[in-house]
């Protein structure tokens, strides 16, 4: 039986971005709990925004914040252990949809860091998410 399908929201930028940011409203929750704790507060979504602003393939690498996974799923990390996970809609890198986020427990991936990289691998392949905007 089919799931219904994610939906994501855009991320309420101000200003022009070259990436458009989506996310699904359960991976903002988490974001929002993180950036409460982060020190100095906000300083993950600083980073962010100047990710979109400049467009996020100017910050994909091995050595870079936002590096691919597997499945066409990228995570960007904030440089300690906190993780979004996301792909591109679309060849041109505009629009990135987030569909999870989380802390990892440690340096290395393990078997709970995997199945989610796979759980959002298959969303992507199998298109199980919509734009809130969509009908």
């Amino acid at each position: 039986m089919p799931r219904d399908p994610i939906i994501v929201s855009e991320f309420p930028w101000s200003g022009r971005v070259a990436t458009r940011l989506w996310i699904t409203d359960r991976a903002l929750d988490v974001f929002t709990e993180y950036q409460r704790a982060e020190q100095p507060p906000e300083h993950f979504l600083k980073k962010l925004k100047r990710y979109c602003t400049n467009g996020f393939a100017n910050y994909i690498g091995e050595t870079n914040p936002i590096r691919h996974e597997w499945g066409g799923v990228f995570r960007i990390g904030d440089g300690g252990l906190f993780r979004l996970l996301a792909f591109f809609d679309g060849k041109d890198q505009s629009r990135f949809i987030v569909i999870d986020a989380y802390q990892k427990r440690g340096q290395k991936l393990g078997k709970s860091d995997r199945d989610r990289i796979d759980e959002v691998a298959d969303v992507k392949r199998t298109n199980a998410w919509r734009y809130a905007d969509q009908p």
